[in-house]
């Protein structure tokens, strides 16, 4: 009978001690350079846990300073005629709208593009 009336003492002065903590905390002015910050946390951090704070007021987005140019469509791009890929001589793939605009050393190797 004597451990459960010890544990409970024991239980009761814990809490007694975090509610003195937080009560000296919250409410008693520390004008240590050390404990002012974490003063300053402890009520941000209580607030924040128990939902008491204030709400933060929301912000407002300012206007671009310029306006936002949208980006032009591509070209289109004409179904009749096939396009074309090739590599060239430093290994890059290149794109032709035609037959004519690959160079001559290149013409042999290039494909088709599928439709």
């Amino acid at each position: 009978m004597k451990k459960p009336l010890q544990f409970l003492l024991w239980t009761f002065v814990f809490l007694c001690l975090l509610v003195f903590i937080d009560q000296a905390l919250t409410r008693i002015s520390i004008q240590a350079p050390v404990l002012s910050p974490l003063q300053e946390f402890y009520r941000d951090f209580r607030s924040r846990l128990l939902g008491t704070g204030l709400p933060e007021p929301a912000r407002e987005i300012p206007p671009p300073a310029q306006p936002v140019k949208k980006p032009s469509p591509p070209p289109a791009v004409s179904t009749d005629q096939p396009r074309f890929i090739y590599v060239d001589r430093d290994g890059q793939l290149q794109f032709a709208d035609s037959l004519e605009e690959i160079p001559t050393e290149f013409r042999g190797k290039a494909q088709k593009l599928a439709q």
